[in-house]
């Protein structure tokens, strides 16, 4: 799987229908490990994913706090994978999706075969 996958989306801005291509490259990142005399009782955050413009794409959460080693070793509680839904406008809403993955390879590609299915929640009426 490339990640890059070029797809064909009509918005409608003032009634006038756009046709224009999205590109859906997500750049997966990982949050920081927790520094500072508090560190053990904070948890590291599990990826997210931007479209190629900055935008928020996806995320992942889990119960367990995330560490690398568990994480390629599958070592953790179910991943719930959470989509930036931006149909309402510029601002976005997370929408969790119903599936769970069990490994962090496949909560990412969850979230890339949503997109290239529904790459019309990506565009803003507003932009």
């Amino acid at each position: 799987m490339s990640g890059l996958e070029v797809c064909r989306v009509t918005v409608y801005i003032g009634g006038k229908a756009h046709e224009r291509g999205l590109y859906m490259k997500l750049k997966w990142k990982v949050g920081e490990a927790p520094t500072g005399r508090y560190r053990s009782f904070e948890k590291r955050g599990w990826p997210c994913a931007d479209f190629a413009d900055g935008r928020c794409a996806a995320m992942i959460q889990c119960d367990d706090s995330y560490v690398p080693a568990a994480a390629r070793e599958g070592n953790h509680a179910p991943l719930s994978v959470y989509i930036a839904d931006y149909s309402a406008g510029k601002s976005f809403k997370w929408r969790k999706l119903k599936l769970t993955a069990a490994t962090l390879d496949e909560a990412k590609a969850i979230a890339a075969n949503f997109w290239s299915k529904r790459p019309e929640l990506a565009a803003s009426a507003h932009e």
